[in-house]
């Protein structure tokens, strides 16, 4: 089987490449942009979608008791009154509703940490079919106190529900990753937060009294929930099993091969993936101390480890405490104050929702574009700006009639920058830089810090914005800037890059990064091509530190000898 060799006269760029004097070189970009369209198949975004759908269901459960709360508040009442006679104090509904929303959150944190053993017993896709039967029983618990006046029964589902989604969380972001070739790994991701947005959304509009948030409509509000549930039950069935999963945890490389076809429906895409897998493995047999018998407390001991594990805990803390709460919290007044006529206001707030899942989209588009510091960098700087200003606005906004309309804008511009920037890349980072033996645990603990702040901050947030008022923000702000600074200069890029690249990375220890994120970001295909450029050639290159991951992405597809027969349309399709 002939190789074709890549000449040294072109430009390596994925906008001026310079086929003019050269047709091979054409014909050859023209193949390494056909192989990465092919990598995305049918199959693939299947999977990746039917994953998705139980973060939709997440997303859905933190938004759907927001708008009915007062409603639910009056049953409670009612059925404590009727079973006991008398009216329940007024600080004993608010126990039952913080106890209510708290169920959700503090039995999610329980899920995480469940997530790693979760996924390692029952595989990824097998998990999450089994983890959707306990989304049917919290929707029969929430849908019975109504019908039985059992409001006890409320915090038994949302108990349930909480620690389905913590389960969730964790399978859905592993699971994505395993199936994702490290071209697309960043974009397919994003599916995930996607997901939730949409919940989000879909929990406002169908929370709306007139929809199912009525009286006598909120159990099948709750009961709503099944509905992604239902959809994913008859999809997961024609998705494969993670092909990591099946080679790492259950050896069974005939059955990797065969997940690996499925989802690529290529031999070479397939061997392509097969030895990216198979080159963490080899890292495996060669520490079989370190790896054979992983355990929870190797995250903590061991120093490349622990750095990667300070970094993702230090990107979910921050998320959860950049002030996305105090946003929403504060949204109803601040439209309020700028003239919005309250009845109007809830639907000016679902407009904040679709702004969000817009935006999302928009992250989806950039996101291996741009790579993943700067699309995480550079929006967390436009939150700490925006909530600054945001103080100065709400504290002034009474002297100022235009500052009501500013404090919008600026609300709006906070909103497009969590949704580019810490609201799909979060998960996104934690997943790139463990590999594949710590990865189900290091998702379990990852997941738990993250409800673990989000359960603080809805402890505390209450009490931090009587004290505050529109301070708070200055607090929120404080956080991600410092946060952001530290990731700044030492989070590694991981667009285009095998997990065995980031962790290599990440084990060189802690060191200063460039700030425009190109370092780390090359391939071993640029990497030759950089070495070409040192010894002499006629091309014109661009330079590594002006390079964008796209270009050093289409340098390792041009300068590494490619096959004809791996391109061969007849040859490349395998029947499955």
């Amino acid at each position: 089987m002939s190789t074709w060799s890549v000449p040294h006269n072109f430009i390596h760029s994925t906008h001026e490449l310079d086929v003019k004097a050269d047709p091979t070189m054409a014909s050859i970009t023209s193949l390494a942009k056909k192989t990465l369209r092919r990598q995305v198949t049918p199959i693939m975004l299947l999977t990746v979608i039917t994953a998705a759908l139980s973060s939709t269901m997440y997303g859905y459960n933190m938004s759907k008791l927001n708008t009915p709360y007062e409603i639910l508040l009056s049953f409670i009442n009612a059925t404590y009154t009727e079973r006991n006679g008398v009216e329940p104090a007024p600080t004993f509904l608010t126990l039952i509703w913080s106890v209510i929303i708290s169920a959700f959150v503090g039995a999610g944190a329980l899920g995480s940490f469940s997530s790693g053993v979760f996924a390692e017993k029952f595989g990824r896709r097998r998990g999450l079919f089994i983890n959707h039967l306990l989304a049917f029983a919290s929707a029969a618990a929430e849908m019975a106190a109504y019908y039985c006046k059992v409001y006890e029964l409320l915090i038994v589902g949302r108990a349930i529900i909480g620690f389905n989604s913590g389960i969730s969380q964790g399978l859905v972001s592993l699971y994505i990753a395993e199936v994702s070739p490290k071209q697309v790994r960043g974009a397919f991701l994003s599916f995930h937060q996607i997901g939730i947005v949409i919940g989000i959304l879909l929990g406002q509009v169908l929370s709306l009294e007139f929809v199912l948030g009525g009286v006598n409509t909120w159990p099948f509000l709750c009961g709503f929930s099944v509905m992604p549930c239902l959809l994913s039950c008859c999809l997961l069935p024609l998705c494969p099993e993670s092909p990591r999963y099946l080679l790492s945890v259950r050896k069974d490389e005939a059955a990797a091969k065969a997940a690996l076809l499925r989802l690529t429906r290529s031999k070479h895409a397939a061997k392509e993936l097969l030895n990216e897998i198979r080159e963490e493995e080899k890292v495996v047999s060669s520490r079989p101390d370190l790896y054979e018998s992983f355990q929870y407390r190797d995250l903590f001991t061991r120093p490349e480890l622990r750095r990667s594990l300070m970094m993702s805990a230090l990107l979910n803390v921050s998320q959860q405490w950049s002030g996305i709460n105090a946003i929403f919290a504060y949204s109803h007044s601040v439209f309020y104050n700028a003239g919005v006529d309250p009845e109007t206001i809830q639907y000016a707030i679902i407009g904040t929702g679709v702004i969000n899942v817009v935006v999302t989209f928009i992250s989806l588009a950039l996101i291996e574009k741009v790579g993943r510091r700067k699309l995480l960098l550079i929006p967390n700087w436009i939150l700490v700006g925006s909530l600054l200003v945001l103080t100065a606005c709400i504290n002034q906004q009474s002297n100022f009639a235009w500052l009501n309309y500013l404090t919008i804008c600026i609300m709006l511009a906070y909103i497009v920058g969590f949704g580019l920037g810490f609201g799909p890349l979060t998960s996104m980072i934690t997943c790139e830089t463990f590999e594949q033996q710590a990865r189900p645990q290091a998702m379990a603990v990852i997941q738990t810090v993250h409800y673990v702040s989000c359960f603080v901050l809805m402890l505390t947030f209450k009490f931090m914005e009587a004290a505050m008022k529109e301070f708070i923000f200055m607090l929120f702000a404080c956080i991600v800037a410092v946060a952001t600074t530290f990731l700044m200069f030492y989070l590694p890029e991981s667009a285009h890059r095998s997990v065995k690249e980031v962790v290599a990375d990440i084990k060189d220890g802690w060191r200063w990064r460039p700030c425009n994120g190109s370092d780390g970001a090359e391939s071993e295909g640029a990497e030759i091509a950089r070495k070409r450029r040192k010894r002499g050639s006629s091309g014109t290159y661009i330079k590594r530190a002006d390079a964008r991951p796209e270009d050093l992405q289409l340098q390792a597809a041009v300068t590494t000898p490619l096959r004809k027969a791996d391109y061969d349309a007849d040859d490349d399709l395998e029947e499955v």
